[in-house]
């Protein structure tokens, strides 16, 4: 009878060392690491929503855990009702000013957003009473010092015609 013994083998060449991002949030009302931030949250840079797809407010509930967006039409506009773990009462805040109502937030673009924040739980020490479910902050993305454009168009079936710029 033979025994059969597993080989190993060894590369001899060098591992690639990988650069992790850091991810800079404002969810305590001044700019802190990520991972040094003690609440629930998730952080998506403009480059990580795009790399997914999103382009709407509504795409938020494919990437962030928990986040339910959904919405419905009052008088012609468009009113997003956030929920986080299923909680209503989110806060949304646009460059930390708060959103006193969410009409026209479902029509919004995320083309300029820097990153988008969404935090779980009662955040009301630092958002405020609204704040029950926790809280969502858009970041937009600041000018540059260059002169920059972006233009995306997308054609489909049933006479769809999108077209998204930025300048």
């Amino acid at each position: 009878a033979s025994i059969m013994v597993p080989s190993i083998s060894y590369s001899a060449q060098p591992a690639v060392a990988q650069a992790v991002q850091e991810v800079l949030v404002t969810a305590r009302r001044r700019e802190q690491s990520l991972q040094d931030v003690p609440i629930a949250i998730s952080a998506f840079g403009g480059d990580a929503l795009e790399e997914r797809g999103v382009q709407r407010v509504e795409n938020m509930n494919a990437v962030a855990p928990n986040l339910s967006v959904m919405g419905g039409v009052n008088s012609g506009e468009s009113q997003a009702s956030f929920r986080v773990r299923g909680l209503p009462g989110v806060a949304v805040y646009i460059d930390g000013v708060n959103q006193a109502t969410t009409d026209g937030l479902l029509t919004t673009s995320v083309v300029e957003v820097e990153r988008i924040e969404v935090l779980r739980g009662p955040q009301g020490t630092l958002f405020g009473n609204a704040s029950l479910g926790g809280a969502v902050h858009y970041v937009t993305r600041a000018p540059g010092d260059k002169y920059a454009g972006k233009v995306e168009a997308s054609l489909g079936s049933f006479a769809r015609r999108d077209v998204q710029a930025s300048f």
